[in-house]
């Protein structure tokens, strides 16, 4: 009497890997027929391209994380700003205060 059930379970893991392998291939060969519509890209080509694509998609990233730190940059710079207000109302109102502190009559009155 055999075991089935393992028998059936060996066979399953090679076709799965098969399988995902053939769709892989089928998913990249329907890409390139999207690609090639009017037959102007054959594989050559695509291969002479690549390093330029490639080229654009680091400069691509380069752009984001740019636009990324100019952002945050910008957010630094306003919240520098409104503690520079702040600040600045403080001295004044503690300048005020130590003006009228100073004068003869107040002191007079101390």
């Amino acid at each position: 009497m055999e075991n089935r059930f393992k028998n059936l379970h060996a066979k399953k893991p090679n076709s799965r890997k098969q399988v995902a392998a053939g769709s892989r291939f089928k998913a990249a060969r329907r890409w390139l027929k999207v690609v090639n519509i009017f037959g102007l890209v054959d594989k050559g080509m695509l291969l002479k391209v690549m390093p330029f694509i490639f080229f654009l998609t680091v400069l691509g990233l380069f752009y984001i994380a740019n636009s990324y730190t100019s952002e945050r940059t910008i957010r630094n710079i306003d919240k520098t700003a409104k503690e520079i207000k702040e600040l600045r109302s403080e001295y004044i109102s503690v300048k005020s205060d130590l003006m009228f502190v100073c004068r003869q009559s107040q002191l007079q009155n101390r």
